[in-house]
């Protein structure tokens, strides 16, 4: 929810006529700014917004609560935070690999780290996705990007694996998998009356 409307997503947002009390941590009926959310063609804008501000006043934006924008931030930063150490654990092991003429893995090594951060890219995506309950367009598009980063991500793996670039990637990818879950579980959904599934992949609650 925003109350200074701006040329981008603001000016289709559900709440840009609706009092903006009705989404401060204070109102005794979070309900009605949760129904107002519900119908909002811009919840995971709203919501990327909010995260990526760095500020949370407290009250409902795109439909969650205070307490579940505060666990999904954290889980986020978190979940990025690993990626971070992944990538970099990988561009390290790369130059190794060229410093004594391994080109092969080096490229492939350089070509997993990508896909590493596409594939985290599309995973926070869907994440705020499927916690704002986004519409069902929406949710699809970010569920098709999220499986084809996935592909690429295995299969760089597959390659790096074949090249004898990096005997540690099972490692890295049991510590990415085992402290992740669903990101639906960091948040309360928006409710709707056929929420879309939300593919199996690497995801983030468990990183909080």
């Amino acid at each position: 929810m925003s109350t200074a409307l701006s040329p981008h997503w603001q000016h289709r947002a559900a709440c840009r006529t609706a009092d903006p009390d009705l989404f401060t941590a204070d109102h005794r009926h979070p309900g009605r700014a949760r129904t107002i959310c519900a119908s909002c063609p811009v919840r995971r804008d709203c919501l990327a917004d909010e995260l990526s501000s760095g500020l949370h006043p407290g009250g409902i934006r795109a439909g969650i609560g205070e307490d579940d924008l505060e666990l999904l931030a954290r889980t986020i930063t978190v979940y990025r935070a690993m990626v971070a150490d992944w990538h970099l654990s990988l561009t390290e092991l790369a130059g190794r690999r060229e410093a004594v003429g391994k080109l092969d893995a080096t490229r492939a090594l350089r070509t997993l780290a990508a896909a590493v951060a596409e594939s985290a890219d599309t995973t926070v995506a869907l994440a705020l996705s499927t916690a704002a309950n986004a519409p069902a367009g929406e949710m699809a598009a970010a569920q098709k990007a999220h499986r084809t980063t996935l592909g690429r991500l295995a299969a760089a793996e597959r390659a790096a694996g074949e090249s004898g670039a990096s005997p540690d990637m099972a490692r890295w990818r049991l510590r990415l998998e085992t402290r992740a879950s669903e990101a639906a579980q960091t948040a309360t959904p928006t409710p709707s009356p056929s929420p879309a599934p939300v593919p199996a992949g690497p995801s983030l609650a468990g990183a909080a």
